[in-house]
C-alpha cells in the first residue's frame, strides 16, 4: 500500500514540477489544481504512515526549478506536521481539510 501511495505521489510531483508560476487566471487555476493533487497525496502518505524521509527523497528526485522544489517540500512538511489519525473517518477528514487549506491559499494568491 505504501508503495502505491509513493508511486502516485511521484506522478503528482512530476506534474507539479512542470507547472510554472501562473501568469493569468486560467494558468493559476491549473497550478492550484496541481497543488491540490500534491497536498492530497502528501496528506494521504502522512495518514497511511509513510515515512517523511521517503517522501522528501522522492520529491528531491523530481526535476524542476529550485523554488518549485522548495514549495513542494514545504507542502509535504506541512502535511507531516499535522496529526496522524488511526480511524479512517478522521484520516479522510484530515486529508480533505488539508487539501482545502492548500487550495484556498493558492486560489487566493493566483486566481
Amino acid at each position: 500500500m505504501k508503495n502505491i501511495i509513493l508511486m502516485s505521489l511521484m506522478f503528482v510531483l512530476v506534474g507539479c514540477s512542470k507547472n510554472q508560476n501562473p501568469v493569468d487566471q486560467a494558468s493559476g487555476k491549473k497550478y492550484c489544481e496541481s497543488l491540490d493533487s500534491l497536498s492530497t497525496s502528501a496528506m494521504t502518505a502522512r495518514q497511511k504512515g509513510v515515512a517523511l524521509i521517503e517522501v522528501l527523497k522522492m520529491a528531491d528526485t523530481v526535476e524542476g526549478a529550485e523554488d518549485q522544489k522548495k514549495y513542494v517540500q514545504i507542502i509535504i512538511k506541512q502535511a507531516f506536521a499535522e496529526t496522524r489519525y488511526s480511524s479512517p473517518e478522521y484520516q479522510a477528514k484530515a486529508i480533505t481539510d488539508f487539501r482545502n487549506k492548500i487550495y484556498l491559499d493558492c486560489i487566493n494568491k493566483y486566481v
